[in-house]
């Protein structure tokens, strides 16, 4: 219910330092700040528009994606499917995939249907049966949000082709330990 500039406003702490803040960047700032990072770094951009409006938040999502030129560099997924749709159609060429949530008994059969690159799951969702499904319809399969590193190893295990998490050295370094252990 606020506005950019009321978001905008908000200051964020550092955990770990509580004077230094910071606030909620644009997705223009971080694509400037990717573009800046000399690693080649990208993003995940996730859209989660209101009812109705996923096909305006995809746009206004291009606009910026397009004018400097990262969609190269950056993934793309959401919930809402007309968001999904509306991306791919623009850019078939960059990465979109659609996330579901709840059980596993939750997946309309229609998704395995749908125009995307990728499956986004939540981790409750996560199952061998789930892994096997996606691999048979050739759909990568990413599972989200994962902050335990032991299931992070497990999924891997399973044969998931990405952890989404917030703690990204920790799932790169379990990401390291079990591409050493797997040819």
């Amino acid at each position: 219910a606020l506005t950019w500039e009321e978001l905008r406003a908000l200051p964020l702490h550092d955990a770990s330092s509580y004077q230094d803040t910071g606030y909620i960047a644009s997705l223009e700032e971080l694509i400037r700040f990717c573009q800046a990072d000399e690693s080649g770094m990208g993003l995940l951009i996730e859209l989660k528009p209101e009812a109705g409006q996923g096909e305006a938040l995809a746009r206004a999502i291009l606009d910026v994606v397009e004018a400097h030129d990262f969609g190269e560099r950056a993934i793309f997924m959401s919930l809402d499917y007309p968001s999904v749709e509306a991306l791919h159609a623009a850019h078939p060429e960059w990465w979109v995939g659609y996330c579901v949530f709840g059980t596993t008994g939750d997946i309309d059969e229609s998704v395995w249907r749908y125009d995307i690159d990728f499956l986004a799951a939540e981790e409750s969702m996560i199952s061998n049966r789930l892994v096997m499904q996606t691999r048979e319809q050739g759909l990568p399969l990413y599972v989200w949000s994962v902050y335990d590193t032991e299931k992070m190893l497990q999924y891997l295990e399973m044969g998931v082709s990405g952890i989404i998490t917030d703690w990204p050295e920790e799932a790169r370094a379990v990401a390291d330990r079990y591409l050493a252990s797997h040819s």
